[in-house]
């Protein structure tokens, strides 16, 4: 049952029972001492079974009570190699034990080191991966200690190894929540912080002393972290500081809602030469006034193409979707190189409106793309790259009857909003991309007829011998020029007439 997923949620499994993610079958280890209830739902992995997916899923109940009891006592990790004895042993006084107080977050050990190294791993199994764990969740940031016990050198092969510089004793903790490992001082004491958001508990972490304590920022859909506050109006910002007593800390937010960000470049000017070939990429930087960059530093985020139709022509339209807790304040679209090198291009900065999320670089100006026009372009792109052989001449007819019934499949696999919107679009090959799409749709069916190419999107088309598409506004501006043509000329030819 290799691809059977291990359910996580809603169990308290997720932090007393650890299983090796990249090893489907690998064990499981309980971090305390308790009863586990193992379910398998659907396990013949029955298509549209009321059962949901195949899947596993495991439920943790400690032995000192009923579920969610605090589970405390010795854990299943434990400390091996000479600096706390030898490799061979299994001492069950190296375990680390639970802190109290904390649902089992914490585990701690304080005991005598050698100057040597040694590695945390899970009790009476192998030294050898999945049982370990490494420098990869040593916090050097949150530890007092890191400056004498530190990662191992990996070119030795024990790079998941901790060394002891200095003989003495130290204290080894492990967040279960935070999975990262953190070496402190003995006599390391720590305080009970307290987080809320409004009346709602967060959490309850521990602050080791030794540190300035540095909440973590905490998240909400819609919302935009300010920063921790000592009181329950608000009013007194919390400044990192070593904790002497315990504290109550809470969440300030203001609203921001999240943006699905979108950018037409029609002329895909956004681009990189790449030895003299072009490659289109762009990035959004974005930037607040106090100078924070929410995407991360320039370049900023890469933004996605159009890749669910499977290809990845993008016709100039980018996407990224961007969470409250990250919107920037001001965004500037580039193609991913520094600003003082040659092949940079980039918009200016631009402000992010409240209340629009498209900028069309063409003509410098931002707008709303709802998400069923997205959908509609999303569409588009696909329809003018698999009918991009199309033979403006006439000449030749590169688009086969079966590729012209997938699009119709895929037409008929959109939600209804999405249809109508493809479906009573401007067919204009100046126009966006929906328009040109239904431009090259109209003309298609025009030249070649509803025979062959049936009228999937049941678009009007228009009457025999008038041009299905409109072109740029020279070409409409040669036809008024014809017209006007004529009717100059029936002036001077009825003129003439009255003469005679």
């Amino acid at each position: 049952m290799e691809d059977l997923q291990f359910d996580t949620t809603p169990s308290l499994s997720r932090d007393y029972i650890y299983r090796y993610e990249d090893s489907p079958d690998a064990n499981f280890i309980t971090i305390y001492p308790g009863e586990i209830k193992v379910q398998v739902f659907n396990p013949d992995n029955a298509g549209g079974s009321p059962a949901g997916a195949r899947r596993m899923k495991v439920e943790y109940t400690s032995l000192l009570g009923a579920t969610p009891s605090t589970p405390t006592g010795t854990s299943s990790y434990a400390l091996r190699g000479p600096a706390v004895g030898d490799w061979t042993t299994h001492d069950i006084n190296n375990c680390l034990v639970g802190i109290s107080g904390y649902d089992g977050r914490y585990l701690s050990l304080t005991r005598a080191f050698n100057a040597d190294d040694f590695k945390i791993f899970v009790y009476k199994q192998t030294l050898n991966e999945p049982y370990q764990r490494g420098f990869i969740d040593f916090d050097d940031h949150k530890s007092n200690a890191s400056d004498v016990i530190m990662p191992g050198d990996p070119s030795s092969g024990y790079h998941e190894s901790f060394d002891v510089n200095t003989a003495g004793n130290y204290m080894v903790v492990y967040d279960l929540k935070m999975q990262k490992i953190y070496f402190h001082n003995a006599g390391t004491t720590y305080h009970k912080v307290t987080k809320y958001y409004g009346e709602l508990l967060i959490e309850e972490a521990a602050a080791f002393t030794g540190l300035n304590y540095t909440p973590a920022p905490f998240y909400q859909p819609e919302k935009k972290f300010v920063g921790w506050y000592e009181d329950a109006l608000l009013e007194t910002a919390y400044v990192p500081k070593d904790l002497t007593s315990d504290i109550t800390l809470y969440a300030k937010f203001v609203d921001s809602p999240s943006v699905n960000l979108r950018f037409y470049d029609r002329n895909l000017d956004i681009k990189v030469d790449n030895g003299g070939f072009n490659e289109y990429v762009v990035f959004a930087y974005g930037k607040n006034t106090d100078g924070t960059e929410p995407l991360g530093g320039w370049p900023g985020r890469m933004m996605q193409k159009v890749v669910d139709m499977g290809h990845e022509l993008s016709y100039g339209y980018y996407a990224l979707n961007i969470s409250g807790q990250d919107r920037p304040e001001k965004v500037t679209f580039n193609n991913g190189c520094q600003p003082f090198e040659p092949e940079h291009v980039s918009t200016p900065e631009l402000v992010l409106p409240a209340d629009k999320n498209l900028y069309e670089h063409d003509v410098a100006a931002w707008s709303v793309m709802t998400p069923v026009h997205d959908a509609a372009t999303s569409y588009a792109i696909n329809f003018l790259y698999e009918t991009r052989n199309c033979d403006a001449t006439g000449a030749v007819n590169n688009i086969s009857s079966h590729k012209w019934e997938e699009l119709g499949n895929l037409f008929n696999e959109l939600a209804p909003d999405v249809q109508a919107d493809l479906k009573n679009a401007t067919a204009t090959l100046s126009g966006e991309l929906v328009s040109q799409a239904m431009a090259r749709y109209v003309y298609i069916l025009q030249k070649y007829g509803t025979v062959t190419f049936t009228n999937f999107i049941d678009r009007t088309l228009p009457p025999s011998g008038i041009p299905a598409v409109r072109g740029d506004n020279k070409q409409n501006f040669y036809v008024l020029g014809i017209m006007a043509f004529i009717a100059v000329a029936g002036f001077f030819f009825l003129n003439r007439k009255r003469r005679y």
